[in-house]
């Protein structure tokens, strides 16, 4: 009896492993060479865009964002930068209004979010006012072609659209590097095969653009205070069977924790605000793909549902050495073990100038275990239940 209880969860194991895989894998089939730019058609009238920034104690990194920001190709007349310092306690709302951005300072409430934030944010603005709405992180430096090419594809049709995420600003350090490979993956193999099939790809919490209409009925929408208002507007848009367009033309550098502390209490707050989310809205998601036939909502769903890369990557290991040990495992884990080696050289490969140097490579490669681990170690914090609060991701090493 007992045998046939552990047998019967090997296989679940085992099954969950596999869709998670497949789920991860599956646009390595569909991805292609990069296509060339696409010029979009510009409206008769100029563009009017808010770049709305939530800020709390960064007054380390706010300022390149916002040198960056002023070295924009698009003309300085289409944007405007509002900051809002929420909740902060240093120079950042100084150093901001030095830089030339409209400054609002919000008071530190109980529990704030960074959606929190925004909402207050663009409740002190005129939506009329504007055409469009581009989120940036404090710690973000977009590419001078960064604004151009968002607007770009929102003047050509697009509700939404997620710009591509280049990690670092030169950071070597072994969590920074593999938390910047996994988002390129993510990217160059996920939101690709995506894009190349016209389905949605992920938001990643910066560097995305939004029709205004679009974003302030997201605003409405997000009711719950969430830890993780990027998943919860991807639910919500692929609820309504919006897509969010891919535009890897545009590009943004997004600076990664190297802090071993920070990469956990991080990850619990991701993994942690996406388990509350799938409670929330799993069976509507279930319900929008059955009764309407959207895919993207099974998609989203999945996402919500599936482990980090590395702990996945993990369970393949394991069952493929567990097989070799002469477990009653399928003959296959092997090969999927292969795949994922695939995935990740693919993913490298299309990097190009941001993949990691040699030294790099070795640094993280020491790293590993503990990547591992404390990705590990936040999934069984998220899973077990247990609450976790929001709060500034410091960018230095321990």
């Amino acid at each position: 009896m007992l045998m046939a209880v552990v047998n019967a969860l090997l296989i679940g194991v085992q099954g969950f492993v596999l869709a998670g895989v497949c789920h991860l894998l599956w646009p390595l089939l569909v991805i292609r060479r990069r296509e060339p730019v696409r010029h979009w058609t510009v409206l008769g009238r100029s563009p009017r865009i808010a770049v709305l920034v939530a800020a709390r104690n960064e007054a380390s990194v706010i300022n390149t964002l916002l040198t960056a920001l002023a070295s924009q190709s698009l003309s300085r007349h289409c944007f405007e930068v509002h900051v809002v310092a929420d909740g902060c306690s240093d120079q950042t709302a100084a150093i901001a209004r030095r830089a030339g951005a409209t400054v609002w300072e919000r008071p530190m409430m109980p529990s704030s979010t960074k959606g929190e934030a925004l909402t207050w944010l663009w409740s002190q603005l005129d939506p009329a006012a504007w055409h469009g709405v581009v989120l940036f992180d404090a710690d973000n430096a977009p590419d001078p072609e960064c604004l151009a090419e968002l607007t770009r594809a929102l003047e050509g049709g697009a509700q939404v659209v997620q710009c591509l995420r280049i990690p670092g600003h030169g950071e070597a350090a072994g969590a920074a590097g593999w938390d910047g490979l996994g988002e390129l993956c993510q990217q160059w193999i996920g939101a690709a095969g995506r894009a190349r099939l016209g389905m949605s790809v992920p938001i990643l919490g910066s560097g995305v653009a939004f029709r205004t209409g679009c974003f302030q009925w997201l605003l409405g929408r997000s009711h719950r205070v969430t830890l993780v208002e990027d998943a919860d507007w991807m639910v919500e848009l692929a609820l309504a069977g919006i897509r969010v367009q891919w535009c890897p033309e545009a590009r943004v550098r997004d600076c990664k924790t190297a802090n071993w502390v920070a990469l956990r209490s991080q990850r619990r707050r991701w993994l942690g605000g996406r388990v509350r989310l799938l409670q929330a809205r799993g069976w509507a998601l279930v319900w929008a793909g059955l009764r309407h036939g959207r895919f993207g909502a099974w998609d989203v769903l999945w996402q919500l549902l599936a482990p980090p890369r590395m702990v996945l990557a993990l369970g393949v290991f394991g069952l493929a050495f567990g097989g070799y040990l002469g477990m009653p495992v399928w003959p296959l884990w092997p090969w999927v073990a292969l795949a994922l080696l695939l995935y990740v050289a693919v993913g490298v490969y299309g990097a190009g100038n941001a993949r990691p140097s040699r030294r790099e490579g070795w640094v993280m490669l020491l790293a590993l275990p503990r990547f591992v681990w404390e990705l590990l170690s936040a999934a069984l914090h998220a899973w077990s239940g247990r609450a976790v609060g929001w709060q500034v991701t410091p960018k230095g090493r321990d």
